[in-house]
C-alpha cells in the first residue's frame, strides 16, 4: 500500500499550521487582559442578539403554522343543506364571548348518535350538564378572579380537561359544554359529522414574510453597529500585540490567521449566547396571543428553509343563507332583519337580499338616510356598490329559508317604487348589524312577517360600573344557548394596543442597545485623547467643562436621531392614515417614553464615562518614553 504523497504531507502541515494559528488567536481572546475579555464579551453579546433575532424570525412561520393547524383541526364544517340526523352527526353552536378583555371561546355540543365526532383534545363528548375546559380556564374558574365567570356556567360540572392538541396556545380560554336540547339547525346551530377543515394548509403570506424581514432589518441594524463598535474596543493593544508577532518572525498570513482566530472565538461564543437567548425567550411567548392565535414553546422551532414568497389564494366558500335577525337599542324601537328573495315566479334564479325593519332613529345609525318618516323604504349599499339590491317594484319572498323548513309558503312583499338609494355607515354597530340591504320602517313592512328572526340588542353601558359587560354576558348566557355578546371595536383596538406597546418596547430596547454602542465609542475616544485631556488639565481647564463636553458628545447624536425618527414617523403615519381615511392621533405616551429612554441613555453613558475621564486627566498622562 503506497504511503502518503508529498502533496498530502503538505496539506497536512498546512492544516496543522492553520489550527495552531487559530487556536493561538482564540487564546489571545480570553487571555488578552481585561480589555480583551471585555471585547470578546461584547462581541459575543452582539452576535448573540443577532442570532437570537434571526432564529426567532425563522421560527415565526412554523409557530403560526402550528397554531393555524390546531385551530383548523377543531373548526366545524356543516353538512350539506337538507342532510338529516344520523348516528355520526352532532349539533353544535358557537358560544364565544369574553371575560375582562380576555377572549373566551366555546361550543355547545349535542350528540345525535353514538358515533358523533369528538373535538381534538378530548377523549369523549361531554354529556348534558358537563363541561370540558382548557387548563387556563380551569385555573381561572378556581381562582377568586373567576368568581363572576363561574356564574356564567350554573349547574354545570367540570368533568374533563382539553389537551394541548385542541388548543392554539397554553393560555387559551376554551370550553365545550354538553347539551341535549339544541334546536334544529339554523340561527347558528349547525349539524356536522367531523371536526376539522381539511382545506389548503396555512402558509406564511408574502405580507407576513415582509413584516418579519422589516422587523429583522430594524433590529439587526443597531446590532451590527454594536458589533462593529465592540470589535474596535481595545484595538490599540491588539494592534501592538500583532505587531510584536510580526517582529518575532510571523509572516503576514500567520498574523491574519491569529487575528481571525481571536474574532472567531467571540463569534462562536455569540452563537452559543444566541442559542441560549432563543431557548430562554421561547417560554415567555406562551403567554402571548394576537387575533386568537398564540404559540406553544415547542412550536417555536426555526424553519429548515425560508418560506416561499408566493401568495396562496383560497376560494371563499359560498355564503350560507342566514335566518332572520332582530336587533335594536334598549332605549329605541327594535328593528327586525331577515333574508328575502325575489319571488320564484319573477326569476329562475332568485337573488337573496337582507331586509331590515326599524324606526328612523335606528336606521340613521345604520345608513346615511337623511330625512325619514314612518312608511319610508331605503335601498342601502356600501361605498363600492358591490352588494346587489332589488329594484323598486321588485316582489320579494320574505324569510324563504324558514318557510322551506316549515313547509309553508313565504309571505310576499313588494319594494315601493318610491324607495330611495343610500349608503351604509362605514363601521357597523356590531358584527351582525349592518346597514346594507333593504331598510324599511314599520309603516312600510310589518315585522311580524319575519317568522324566524335572530335577536340582536345594542346596549349602552355605564362606564363607571365595574364589570358591567360581564353581568350582561352572564344574563345573555341564561337566556338562550349560543348567545354571543360583542363590544364595539372587539379585537381591533386590542390588537392596535398590543402593536403600539410592542413597538414602544422594541424602540426602547434599540435605544438601550445604541446607548451601549455609544458608551464603547465614548470610552475608546477618551483613551485616544488621553494626552490631550492631561494637557487640558495641566492648563487649568475645569473638570466640569470636560464633563459637559462628554455629555454634549453623547446628547447631540441621540437628540438629532430621535428628532429625525419622530418627524419621519409622524409624517409617514399621517400619510398612511390619510390613505385609509382615518384621523391622526399622536401617541404622546409613546413619544414621551422614547424621549425619557433617550434621556436615560444620555445620562447613563455620561455617568459611566466620567470615571475614565477623571483617571485620564492625571498629569502622568503627559509622560512619554
Amino acid at each position: 500500500m503506497p504511503g502518503p504523497t508529498r502533496a498530502d504531507r503538505t496539506r497536512g502541515r498546512t492544516a496543522r499550521r492553520w489550527c495552531a494559528d487559530l487556536t493561538m488567536g482564540a487564546r489571545f481572546a480570553f487571555s488578552g487582559g481585561r480589555e480583551g475579555l471585555l471585547r470578546t464579551a461584547l462581541t459575543a453579546l452582539g452576535v448573540g442578539l443577532g442570532v437570537a433575532v434571526l432564529l426567532l424570525a425563522a421560527a415565526v412561520p412554523n409557530a403560526l403554522n402550528a397554531a393555524a393547524h390546531r385551530q383548523s383541526a377543531r373548526s366545524v364544517v356543516p353538512v350539506a343543506e337538507g342532510t338529516g340526523p344520523s348516528d355520526r352527526s352532532l349539533l353544535t353552536v358557537s358560544s364565544s364571548s369574553g371575560y375582562r378583555e380576555l377572549p373566551l371561546q366555546g361550543r355547545i355540543l349535542a350528540a345525535e348518535g353514538p358515533h358523533a365526532p369528538v373535538p381534538p383534545g378530548l377523549s369523549r363528548l361531554p354529556g348534558p350538564g358537563e363541561l370540558a375546559v382548557s387548563p387556563a380556564l380551569a385555573e381561572l374558574l378556581s381562582s377568586p378572579e373567576g368568581a363572576l365567570l363561574k356564574a356564567r356556567f350554573p349547574h354545570l360540572r367540570i368533568t374533563d380537561t382539553i389537551g394541548d392538541e385542541g388548543l392554539t396556545h397554553p393560555g387559551e380560554l376554551l370550553f365545550y359544554q354538553g347539551n341535549d336540547g339544541l334546536p334544529r339547525p339554523g340561527n347558528g346551530v349547525e349539524r356536522i359529522t367531523a371536526f376539522g377543515d381539511h382545506g389548503t394548509p396555512f402558509r406564511a403570506s408574502p405580507l407576513v414574510v415582509l413584516i418579519i424581514l422589516v422587523c429583522c432589518v430594524a433590529v439587526l441594524t443597531p446590532v451590527a453597529v454594536f458589533i462593529a463598535t465592540a470589535v474596535r474596543f481595545g484595538g490599540e493593544r491588539r494592534d501592538r500585540r500583532l505587531a510584536a508577532l510580526r517582529l518575532v518572525g510571523a509572516d503576514r498570513a500567520t498574523t491574519r490567521r491569529i487575528a481571525a482566530g481571536e474574532a472567531l472565538a467571540g463569534a462562536l461564543c455569540g452563537l452559543l449566547t444566541g442559542a441560549a437567548l432563543f431557548l430562554a425567550g421561547r417560554a415567555p411567548l406562551a403567554g402571548l396571543s394576537l387575533f386568537g392565535l398564540g404559540v406553544f414553546p415547542s412550536d417555536t422551532v426555526p424553519a429548515g428553509r425560508a418560506p416561499q414568497m408566493s401568495a396562496r389564494l383560497r376560494a371563499a366558500p359560498g355564503v350560507r343563507e342566514a335566518h332572520g335577525l332582530v336587533s335594536g337599542y334598549a332605549d329605541s324601537v327594535r328593528h327586525h332583519r331577515a333574508m328575502a328573495r325575489t319571488a320564484p315566479e319573477d326569476r329562475d334564479d332568485p337573488e337573496p337580499y337582507p331586509v331590515t325593519v326599524a324606526g328612523c332613529g335606528t336606521l340613521r345609525r345604520l345608513a346615511h338616510i337623511g330625512t325619514c318618516s314612518d312608511g319610508d323604504v331605503f335601498l342601502s349599499t356600501d361605498r363600492e356598490a358591490s352588494v346587489p339590491l332589488p329594484a323598486p317594484g321588485t316582489r320579494l319572498a320574505l324569510d324563504p329559508v324558514g318557510s322551506d323548513n316549515d313547509h309553508r309558503a313565504p309571505a310576499h312583499w313588494s319594494v315601493p317604487r318610491g324607495a330611495r338609494h343610500t349608503t351604509a355607515v362605514s363601521y357597523g354597530l356590531a358584527p351582525d348589524v349592518t346597514g346594507i340591504g333593504v331598510l324599511a320602517t314599520p309603516g312600510a313592512l310589518d315585522a311580524t312577517l319575519l317568522r324566524h328572526p335572530g335577536l340582536t340588542v345594542l346596549l349602552r353601558l355605564d362606564p363607571h360600573a365595574p364589570d358591567a359587560i360581564e353581568h350582561v354576558r352572564n344574563a345573555a348566557a341564561r337566556i338562550a344557548v349560543g348567545t354571543a355578546v360583542f363590544t364595539s371595536g372587539d379585537g381591533t383596538e386590542d390588537a392596535i394596543t398590543v402593536f403600539r406597546h410592542g413597538l414602544t418596547a422594541g424602540a426602547a430596547a434599540v435605544l438601550l442597545l445604541i446607548g451601549c454602542g455609544l458608551l464603547i465609542t465614548a470610552l475608546e475616544q477618551l483613551r485616544e485623547r488621553a494626552r490631550m485631556l492631561s494637557a487640558l488639565e495641566a492648563l487649568g481647564t475645569p473638570r466640569a467643562v470636560l464633563g459637559r463636553s462628554v455629555l454634549w458628545q453623547t446628547a447631540l447624536p441621540v437628540a438629532l436621531g430621535l428628532a429625525l425618527a419622530v418627524g419621519c414617523g409622524v409624517s409617514l403615519g399621517a400619510l398612511l392614515l390619510h390613505m385609509v381615511d382615518r384621523p391622526l392621533r399622536l401617541d404622546w405616551s409613546g413619544i414621551l417614553t422614547l424621549s425619557g429612554t433617550a434621556a436615560a441613555v444620555i445620562l447613563g453613558v455620561t455617568a459611566l464615562s466620567l470615571p475614565l475621564l477623571w483617571r485620564l486627566m492625571r498629569p502622568d498622562g503627559l509622560r512619554t518614553e
